[in-house]
C-alpha cells in the first residue's frame, strides 16, 4: 500500500487485463517542513506535523542524517518535540522516508530577534508580521501593548526589532522597539 505503480491494460472482454506492471522502486529525493511531533533516538523514528499538508509524516534519522542549527552541526538530542525543522529526504512511501538533512529553524525556549519593516499588524488580536532583513522571510510575532516601545507610533511600514521567545506555538514578543 502506497507504493507508486504503472499499469499498461488492455480489456478482456468485460474484464481489465493488465499487460505490463511497473513498480516504482526508487523515489526522488524531497524536502518538507513542519513542527516535531516526537522522536524515539533509540529507534530514530521522528513524527513531524507536515506545515503544508497539516499530516503527520515520519523519518527515520541514522547516523548519516546531517543534522544541523543555524548552519553549525547539531545532533539528534536536539530533535525536541515542538521544535521547527527542515528536512530532506528519501520516500518510502506517501507518508514516510529517510531523512538525509535535517535543519532546526526554530526551538522552545529560544530567543531570536527580527529586525525589519512591519508588513501588517492587528492591535485587537496583538499580532504584528515582520519582514525580518536577516534571510528575507516574513514572521508573525503576538504581542502585548507594555511590550512595545512608542506603541502610538507602530504602523505598517514601521521599521522595528523584536526580541522574541519561540513558545512552540509562535513566537511572542518579549520587547518591540
Amino acid at each position: 500500500k502506497g507504493d507508486r505503480i504503472y499499469l499498461d491494460t488492455m480489456l478482456d472482454g468485460a474484464r481489465v487485463f493488465a499487460r505490463n506492471i511497473r513498480v516504482e522502486t526508487s523515489a526522488h529525493p524531497a524536502d518538507t517542513d513542519g513542527q516535531v511531533v516526537s522522536f524515539n533516538a533509540s529507534t530514530g523514528m521522528l513524527s513531524l506535523r507536515d506545515q503544508v499538508l497539516g499530516q503527520q509524516v515520519t523519518f527515520r534519522v541514522g547516523e548519516n542524517t546531517a543534522i544541523t542549527r543555524d548552519r553549525r552541526p547539531a545532533t539528534m538530542a536536539d530533535l525536541k518535540p515542538g521544535a521547527l525543522i527542515a528536512v530532506h529526504f528519501a520516500p518510502y512511501r506517501a507518508n514516510s522516508g529517510s531523512a538525509q538533512e535535517i535543519t532546526i529553524l526554530a526551538e522552545p525556549g529560544t530567543v531570536y530577534i527580527f529586525a525589519g519593516k512591519v508588513t501588517n499588524i492587528d492591535l485587537r488580536s496583538g499580532y504584528l508580521s515582520v519582514e525580518n532583513q536577516t534571510d528575507n522571510k516574513t514572521y508573525d510575532v503576538r504581542f502585548s501593548a507594555p511590550r512595545v516601545d512608542k506603541l502610538d507610533q507602530l504602523s505598517v511600514g514601521s521599521e522595528v526589532e523584536v526580541r522574541a521567545v519561540f513558545d512552540g506555538n509562535g513566537y511572542l514578543a518579549q520587547s518591540v522597539a
